[in-house]
């Protein structure tokens, strides 16, 4: 951005041997050998080393906005007390189907110092994030809005990330619809009051899904007041519409201080059959946008697609995308049957073998690529329907154990809302 201070230059030379520096600017460091690289959590005024290059990649935070933001912490390289590499994590716990969850650490900002790039840094502070959150979440995960054709995106497949949900973009259009009954609160704090009965009417819509953050109590404000909130500040517009005082639907809007142009649904739910609420909010989102173009971010399963597609100017293509990766394989096999017949199976993978529900040598084995086994875990794959495509293959098997798994390991559908990934 204009005005941001520019980090100071490094050259590394992938030796062990530390050069003499080639100029004596006290901001530029010259040939320092890779290996006195050090990564580790950030902690005390590691942070705000971590911060200082953050800041001058992104739009800033500030010390007191990032100890403020729960469940928030970071990775960081270090080479003689400057920060090299930065990776904040937020951790959450991620809804994974109605009646599961996991506890995830979402990666996001993250930025290498310019002399850095290219020389494995980012992948190395990557591997001790995952090696320093084992044990306290269960996955990392990062969402992606560039897409599958970039350097980031192969930068995380490389890492271990697996693809796990595409998301898609949808510009609206103006429509003549008739102005309906619509309720507007653009103060953030009466927003957050609002929360109980948005969450309520999210649970009814999508709680029989995945994909998003969990909505306990306390998630609204947890969301609004996020470090990216903090980096980009928005002025934020809900929209309920109301029959006989009861709230039927909602739309949660966002409009990003610093690129104002666009008016974003951040999320949107409506009642049980309650889909014709659509309508009246977008109609009303429009009345509000001026010269602002409207979008909303949402995929395939959202039950409101349909009453939404009558207003789509333009969709992007498999953008954004969510990628994840569970970091302790052991720990989630344990955990990976549900019901109340837990089959014993071995399965196998290019990456090693794992045991599920204490196995014999008569218990049948499930070969899986990793990509398979990965989205096996975050219930991202149909057993059945990888059988079928061999996808997946199943040895040693009994007449009709290949469904007591599938059923066993249910796939789950998710849903996209914008507000889980800002």
């Amino acid at each position: 951005m204009a005005g941001q201070r520019r980090p100071p230059t490094l050259t590394i030379a992938k030796t062990t041997t530390i050069l003499p520096p080639v100029s004596t600017d006290e901001n530029t460091l010259e040939n320092i050998a890779l290996n006195k690289i050090r990564y580790r959590e950030a902690r005390g005024r590691d942070i705000d080393r971590m911060l200082d290059l953050r800041n001058r990649i992104f739009p800033p935070i500030t010390r007191k906005q990032f100890d403020s933001v729960e469940g928030l912490t970071a990775c960081v390289g270090l080479l003689d007390g400057i920060a090299v590499a930065a990776l904040p994590l937020a951790i959450r716990e991620f809804q994974l189907g109605p009646s599961e969850t996991c506890r995830a650490a979402f990666l996001h900002a993250v930025g290498t110092h310019s002399g850095c790039r290219g020389m494995g840094v980012g992948s190395a502070l990557t591997q001790v994030a995952a090696k320093t959150l084992r044990g306290r979440v269960d996955a990392l995960m990062v969402f992606r809005t560039g897409g599958e054709r970039t350097a980031g995106y192969a930068f995380y497949k490389k890492a271990g990330f697996q693809d796990l949900m595409f998301a898609t973009i949808l510009r609206l259009r103006r429509r003549r619809v008739a102005q309906g009954n619509v309720t507007i609160t653009s103060d953030e704090q009466a927003i957050l009051a609002r929360g109980n009965v948005l969450r309520d009417i999210f649970i009814k819509a999508h709680g029989s899904m995945g994909g998003y953050w969990a909505r306990t109590p306390g998630f609204y404000e947890r969301a609004l007041r996020s470090s990216y909130f903090f980096s980009r500040p928005h002025d934020f517009l809900l929209l309920e519409t109301r029959t006989r005082g009861r709230t039927t639907g909602y739309a949660l809007l966002g409009r990003d201080r610093i690129l104002p142009d666009t008016l974003k649904i951040l999320e949107m739910a409506t009642q049980p059959g309650g889909e014709d609420a659509v309508d009246t909010l977008l109609e009303a989102a429009w009345r509000h946008a001026g010269q602002s173009k409207v979008v909303f971010p949402t995929s395939a399963a959202s039950p409101l697609r349909s009453a939404v597609l009558p207003w789509v100017k333009e969709e992007s293509v498999r953008s954004p995308v969510l990628l994840g990766m569970m970091l302790n394989p052991t720990a989630r096999a344990a955990r990976l049957t549900v019901g109340p017949r837990k089959p014993s199976f071995k399965i196998w993978a290019p990456s090693g073998d794992l045991s599920v529900n204490k196995p014999t040598k008569t218990s049948p084995t499930l070969g899986l690529r990793d990509d398979a086994l990965q989205r096996l875990f975050f219930r991202r794959l149909s057993l059945r329907h990888a059988l079928a495509n061999e996808a997946a293959t199943l040895h040693g098997t009994k007449e009709n154990e290949a469904a007591t798994l599938d059923a066993a390991m249910p796939s789950q559908t998710w849903i996209y809302h914008a507000l889980d990934y800002l």
